[in-house]
């Protein structure tokens, strides 16, 4: 085996390996707030929720403008193509978590919030899911649409919480 290709083969070990720990670490964290009592889905004091929910607004931000960056790389091949592909699935998986979170505060916080916003935020968490299957030319189009969309809920969330 070539040098090049072993190096690469490496590095998708790695980034296999980075993805399972990553996922491994998320299902503990919610296993132990489980344990500890901690219902995700149950009602949050408006101050908890409001500014849990500007963080994981802030966070989505963040991500969107990362998963952009990510769809300018298309020229690249083999090993690194499916490293970049291997980060976009992360990004929206952390994503898909966020959104989660977010439309549960956003639930704790109506009817402070508007219900548009919370149907916003329910149906960004569905446009993610749909993101996820799709393939080549397809993902691209659709995900700088998704990053969009997700930065305008984030404004609008920004907008209603003050």
């Amino acid at each position: 085996m070539e040098s090049s290709e072993r190096d690469a083969l490496q590095a998708v070990e790695t980034a296999a390996l980075l993805s399972t720990l990553s996922v491994a670490a998320e299902w503990m964290s919610a296993y132990q707030a489980r344990r500890d009592g901690r219902d995700p889905s149950e009602q949050q004091p408006h101050g908890i929720a409001q500014e849990a929910g500007q963080t994981a607004g802030a966070d989505l931000a963040d991500l969107s403008m990362r998963l952009v960056a990510s769809l300018t790389l298309e020229q690249e091949t083999g090993a690194a193509a499916l490293l970049r592909r291997l980060d976009q699935m992360l990004v929206l998986r952390r994503m898909g978590a966020l959104l989660t979170a977010l439309h549960q505060h956003l639930l704790s916080l109506y009817p402070a919030v508007s219900e548009s916003v919370v149907e916003n935020a329910r149906e960004t968490l569905r446009a993610r899911a749909l993101l996820a299957a799709q393939d080549g030319k397809a993902f691209h189009e659709a995900a700088a649409l998704f990053a969009s969309r997700v930065l305008r809920l984030v404004a609008q969330v920004r907008d209603e919480m003050g």
